[in-house]
């Protein structure tokens, strides 16, 4: 088992696969770093490979509203609140994710 893991996405808005995701990446870690991605609407840039992704209209809920959409059901589903942290994932800025996570923590990027 990990230390720490990081698991991302941008929760607009929270659904079912997202929690399976999350659960998933936590039985493999102590610690769950849930990153926010697309957390400003400034450090949101194009992706060709998926155009929609960053188009206002598909973003419509601030990081805050994200935050709570994450941690209300993660919660209820009876996770204590030291097993998981919830910060900002500036995803198209990966020179800043130091400021966010640790980087030595394993990324989960996917269902496992």
């Amino acid at each position: 088992m990990y230390e720490t893991g990081v698991a991302h996405g941008r929760f607009q808005i929270f659904h079912l696969d997202h929690l399976r995701y999350l659960e998933a990446a936590k039985t493999r870690c102590h610690h769950l770093v849930i990153g926010i991605t697309n957390p400003d609407p400034t450090l949101i840039r194009f992706d060709p490979a998926d155009p929609g992704r960053s188009a206002p209209e598909r973003n419509p809920l601030t990081l805050y509203e994200r935050y709570r959409v994450v941690q209300q059901p993660l919660e209820e589903a009876g996770w204590p609140a030291a097993d998981f942290s919830l910060v900002p994932f500036p995803i198209n800025f990966p020179d800043l994710y130091q400021y966010y996570m640790p980087l030595r923590a394993v990324f989960f990027l996917d269902h496992l």
